[in-house]
Protein backbone atom coordinates (compact mmCIF):
# COMPACT_ATOMS: atom_id res chain seq x y z
CA UNK A 1 0.00 0.00 0.00
CA UNK A 2 1.27 3.41 -0.98
CA UNK A 3 1.55 6.42 1.67
CA UNK A 4 -0.47 8.97 2.06
CA UNK A 5 0.79 12.37 1.74
CA UNK A 6 -2.56 14.23 2.55
CA UNK A 7 -1.93 15.45 6.07
CA UNK A 8 1.71 16.43 5.19
CA UNK A 9 3.14 19.64 6.12
CA UNK A 10 5.14 21.41 3.24
CA UNK A 11 8.50 20.37 4.93
CA UNK A 12 7.09 16.78 5.24
CA UNK A 13 6.60 17.00 1.22
CA UNK A 14 10.10 18.85 0.80
CA UNK A 15 11.80 15.88 3.17
CA UNK A 16 10.18 13.10 0.81
CA UNK A 17 11.39 14.60 -2.02
CA UNK A 18 15.14 14.85 -0.59
CA UNK A 19 14.81 11.53 -0.05
CA UNK A 20 12.67 9.46 -2.63
CA UNK A 21 16.01 9.01 -5.13
CA UNK A 22 16.03 7.96 -8.61
CA UNK A 23 11.81 7.28 -8.54
CA UNK A 24 8.85 9.09 -7.23
CA UNK A 25 5.83 7.51 -6.10
CA UNK A 26 2.49 7.91 -7.93
CA UNK A 27 0.93 9.43 -4.26
CA UNK A 28 3.77 11.90 -3.86
CA UNK A 29 3.85 13.16 -7.72
CA UNK A 30 -0.60 13.48 -6.79
CA UNK A 31 0.21 15.51 -3.19
CA UNK A 32 2.68 17.92 -4.94
CA UNK A 33 0.48 18.52 -7.43
CA UNK A 34 -1.77 19.50 -5.81
CA UNK A 35 -0.16 21.39 -3.38
CA UNK A 36 1.57 23.57 -6.27
CA UNK A 37 1.02 27.03 -4.26
CA UNK A 38 2.40 26.29 -1.31
CA UNK A 39 5.62 24.50 -2.53
CA UNK A 40 6.94 26.56 -5.26
CA UNK A 41 9.08 28.78 -3.21
CA UNK A 42 10.77 25.64 -1.47
CA UNK A 43 11.41 24.21 -4.31
CA UNK A 44 13.13 27.26 -5.81
CA UNK A 45 15.33 27.04 -2.85
CA UNK A 46 15.96 23.20 -3.34
CA UNK A 47 16.65 24.27 -7.04
CA UNK A 48 18.78 26.85 -5.86
CA UNK A 49 20.99 25.25 -3.46
CA UNK A 50 24.27 24.97 -4.46
CA UNK A 51 25.65 21.10 -4.29
CA UNK A 52 29.07 20.40 -3.57
CA UNK A 53 31.58 17.77 -5.60
CA UNK A 54 30.39 14.98 -3.16
CA UNK A 55 27.05 15.45 -2.89
CA UNK A 56 25.20 12.07 -2.33
CA UNK A 57 22.86 10.83 -5.10
CA UNK A 58 19.62 11.70 -2.91
CA UNK A 59 20.55 15.30 -3.30
CA UNK A 60 20.94 15.47 -7.14
CA UNK A 61 17.81 13.45 -7.80
CA UNK A 62 15.85 16.22 -5.38
CA UNK A 63 16.90 19.07 -7.19
CA UNK A 64 16.32 17.41 -10.76
CA UNK A 65 12.82 16.68 -9.14
CA UNK A 66 12.53 20.44 -8.19
CA UNK A 67 13.29 21.25 -11.50
CA UNK A 68 10.79 18.91 -13.47
CA UNK A 69 7.82 19.85 -11.65
CA UNK A 70 8.55 23.80 -11.70
CA UNK A 71 9.38 23.35 -15.29
CA UNK A 72 6.23 21.51 -15.73
CA UNK A 73 4.15 24.25 -14.48
CA UNK A 74 6.42 26.63 -16.42
CA UNK A 75 7.41 28.71 -13.46
CA UNK A 76 9.24 31.67 -15.08
CA UNK A 77 11.13 32.20 -11.77
CA UNK A 78 12.71 28.83 -12.23
CA UNK A 79 14.77 30.36 -15.71
CA UNK A 80 16.49 32.77 -13.38
CA UNK A 81 17.55 30.56 -10.70
CA UNK A 82 18.79 28.10 -13.69
CA UNK A 83 20.66 31.00 -15.60
CA UNK A 84 22.57 31.63 -12.35
CA UNK A 85 23.28 27.94 -11.83
CA UNK A 86 24.68 26.95 -14.80
CA UNK A 87 27.51 30.00 -14.51
CA UNK A 88 28.33 28.15 -11.62
CA UNK A 89 31.75 27.13 -11.30
CA UNK A 90 31.74 25.02 -8.04
CA UNK A 91 28.65 23.67 -8.34
CA UNK A 92 27.53 19.61 -9.14
CA UNK A 93 25.74 20.35 -12.12
CA UNK A 94 26.34 16.92 -13.84
CA UNK A 95 22.80 15.38 -13.38
CA UNK A 96 21.00 18.97 -13.82
CA UNK A 97 22.94 19.11 -17.61
CA UNK A 98 21.35 15.20 -18.44
CA UNK A 99 17.34 16.72 -17.35
CA UNK A 100 17.44 20.06 -19.06
CA UNK A 101 16.22 18.71 -22.45
CA UNK A 102 13.58 17.36 -20.70
CA UNK A 103 12.64 19.88 -19.13
CA UNK A 104 13.80 23.71 -20.21
CA UNK A 105 11.83 23.22 -23.69
CA UNK A 106 8.86 23.63 -21.67
CA UNK A 107 9.30 27.48 -21.80
CA UNK A 108 9.58 27.47 -25.43
CA UNK A 109 10.74 30.98 -26.99
CA UNK A 110 11.14 32.39 -22.68
CA UNK A 111 14.14 30.19 -22.58
CA UNK A 112 16.11 30.81 -25.31
CA UNK A 113 17.18 34.28 -24.11
CA UNK A 114 18.41 32.76 -20.35
CA UNK A 115 20.13 29.96 -22.58
CA UNK A 116 21.91 32.33 -25.08
CA UNK A 117 23.44 34.22 -22.05
CA UNK A 118 24.56 31.13 -20.61
CA UNK A 119 26.19 30.20 -24.15
CA UNK A 120 27.74 33.55 -24.54
CA UNK A 121 28.99 33.86 -21.37
CA UNK A 122 32.98 32.89 -21.14
CA UNK A 123 32.90 32.96 -17.62
CA UNK A 124 30.65 30.07 -17.63
CA UNK A 125 31.37 26.54 -17.59
CA UNK A 126 32.36 24.64 -20.70
CA UNK A 127 29.99 22.13 -19.98
CA UNK A 128 26.87 24.98 -18.69
CA UNK A 129 27.90 26.35 -22.02
CA UNK A 130 27.49 22.72 -24.35
CA UNK A 131 24.39 22.16 -22.48
CA UNK A 132 22.95 25.76 -23.24
CA UNK A 133 23.40 25.62 -27.05
CA UNK A 134 22.41 21.60 -27.47
CA UNK A 135 18.93 22.95 -25.32
CA UNK A 136 18.61 25.80 -27.50
CA UNK A 137 18.68 23.05 -30.40
CA UNK A 138 15.98 21.28 -29.08
CA UNK A 139 13.74 23.98 -28.92
CA UNK A 140 14.06 24.86 -32.66
CA UNK A 141 13.52 21.29 -33.09
CA UNK A 142 10.34 21.80 -31.41
CA UNK A 143 9.27 24.79 -32.67
CA UNK A 144 10.49 25.69 -36.39
CA UNK A 145 9.50 29.22 -35.68
CA UNK A 146 12.27 29.76 -33.48
CA UNK A 147 14.98 28.16 -35.81
CA UNK A 148 16.09 31.34 -37.24
CA UNK A 149 16.47 33.04 -34.67
CA UNK A 150 18.35 29.86 -32.86
CA UNK A 151 20.66 29.72 -35.69
CA UNK A 152 21.88 33.35 -35.66
CA UNK A 153 22.50 32.61 -31.73
CA UNK A 154 24.87 29.88 -32.56
CA UNK A 155 26.32 31.52 -35.21
CA UNK A 156 27.08 34.73 -33.36
CA UNK A 157 28.78 32.60 -30.70
CA UNK A 158 31.51 30.91 -33.56
CA UNK A 159 34.72 32.86 -33.68
CA UNK A 160 36.34 34.37 -36.55
CA UNK A 161 39.19 31.89 -37.60
CA UNK A 162 41.31 35.72 -38.68
CA UNK A 163 40.77 37.45 -35.57
CA UNK A 164 40.15 34.40 -32.66
CA UNK A 165 42.32 32.48 -31.11
CA UNK A 166 41.67 28.54 -30.69
CA UNK A 167 41.07 28.12 -27.13
CA UNK A 168 37.30 26.40 -27.38
CA UNK A 169 37.32 23.93 -29.69
CA UNK A 170 35.30 21.97 -27.76
CA UNK A 171 32.23 24.69 -27.64
CA UNK A 172 32.66 25.49 -30.65
CA UNK A 173 32.64 22.11 -32.26
CA UNK A 174 29.19 21.02 -30.18
CA UNK A 175 27.78 24.39 -31.91
CA UNK A 176 28.60 23.46 -35.34
CA UNK A 177 26.81 19.98 -34.74
CA UNK A 178 23.88 21.81 -33.48
CA UNK A 179 23.77 24.12 -36.76
CA UNK A 180 24.05 20.95 -38.88
CA UNK A 181 21.32 19.30 -36.85
CA UNK A 182 18.80 22.27 -37.70
CA UNK A 183 20.08 22.12 -41.31
CA UNK A 184 21.65 25.50 -41.61
CA UNK A 185 23.16 26.16 -45.09
CA UNK A 186 23.64 29.56 -44.11
CA UNK A 187 26.36 28.63 -41.75
CA UNK A 188 27.85 25.95 -43.93
CA UNK A 189 30.72 28.88 -45.18
CA UNK A 190 31.65 29.98 -41.53
CA UNK A 191 31.77 26.62 -41.02
CA UNK A 192 34.06 25.59 -43.53
CA UNK A 193 36.84 28.25 -42.42
CA UNK A 194 37.11 27.21 -38.94
CA UNK A 195 37.10 23.67 -40.37
CA UNK A 196 40.20 24.68 -42.66
CA UNK A 197 41.69 27.10 -39.79
CA UNK A 198 41.79 23.64 -37.68
CA UNK A 199 39.04 25.17 -34.80
CA UNK A 200 37.11 22.15 -34.67
CA UNK A 201 37.30 18.90 -33.04
CA UNK A 202 36.17 16.13 -36.16
CA UNK A 203 35.77 13.60 -33.45
CA UNK A 204 32.94 15.83 -32.20
CA UNK A 205 31.43 17.46 -35.25
CA UNK A 206 32.42 15.00 -38.01
CA UNK A 207 34.39 15.66 -40.87
CA UNK A 208 33.79 18.55 -43.48
CA UNK A 209 32.27 16.41 -45.71
CA UNK A 210 30.26 15.05 -43.18
CA UNK A 211 28.82 18.52 -42.01
CA UNK A 212 28.11 19.35 -45.40
CA UNK A 213 26.17 15.93 -46.40
CA UNK A 214 23.70 16.62 -42.81
CA UNK A 215 22.49 20.39 -44.14
CA UNK A 216 20.77 17.89 -46.96
CA UNK A 217 19.12 15.39 -45.12
CA UNK A 218 15.89 15.46 -43.86
CA UNK A 219 14.97 17.72 -40.21
CA UNK A 220 13.39 14.97 -38.33
CA UNK A 221 11.00 16.79 -36.05
CA UNK A 222 10.08 16.08 -32.57
CA UNK A 223 7.41 16.84 -30.27
CA UNK A 224 7.72 17.72 -26.54
CA UNK A 225 6.12 15.96 -23.86
CA UNK A 226 5.28 17.41 -20.31
CA UNK A 227 8.26 16.99 -18.06
CA UNK A 228 6.20 14.88 -15.53
CA UNK A 229 6.21 12.18 -18.05
CA UNK A 230 9.44 11.18 -16.99
CA UNK A 231 7.82 9.57 -14.02
CA UNK A 232 5.14 7.37 -16.05
CA UNK A 233 8.08 6.50 -18.71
Amino acid sequence: MQPSYTSASTEQLIHHITQTGSTISPALIEAIQSRKGELISSLHALLAKPLHLAADEFEEYARCHALIFLSSWQDMHTLTILGDMLRRNDDNLYMVYEYLEYTIPAYGNHAIHMLASVLYDDAAPRASRIAACTTLGIIANINPLTTRMITKILRDVLPQPSTAAPHNHELWSWVVVTLAELRSKAAQPQVIKLYQAGFLDPSICGRPDEFSRALNESVYRTSFRDPLSLYFQ
